[in-house]
């Protein structure tokens, strides 16, 4: 993970109240404890983000892309296009992108 995906990965952990314990995971909100969580890679992570945060998710396809846009009453992000041809392997890649993108401009809001 680069260090730009770790903070994007941060601050959406800290707009969703998800605390990281450094070498020993991530506690959720419920009090859960995983050894591992990362948004960017894991779709149930993403999901949990999304539910956590009560984003709204809008896909937009064409035979050869996907449009995603997420947005709340605190942020919107519309910036992450996913195009592959007409063969598209990993749509999710780009909700799991738009949903980590916004929920960290939401956790800026918490750092500033």
């Amino acid at each position: 993970m680069t260090d730009q995906e770790k903070e994007l990965v941060q601050l959406a952990a800290l707009a969703a109240d998800i605390e990281c314990l450094d070498e020993l995971g991530w506690r959720l909100p419920c009090g859960q404890t995983l050894a591992w969580w990362n948004p960017l890679e894991d779709d149930g992570d993403a999901f949990r983000l999304l539910s956590y945060l009560q984003l709204n998710l809008k896909v937009t396809t064409t035979p050869s892309s996907v449009f995603v846009t997420c947005y709340n009453d605190f942020a919107s992000s519309s910036e992450w296009l996913y195009t592959e041809g007409r063969n598209i392997t990993d749509t999710n890649a780009s909700y799991r992108k738009v949903i980590v993108n916004t929920a960290s401009k939401i956790g800026k809001k918490y750092v500033n």
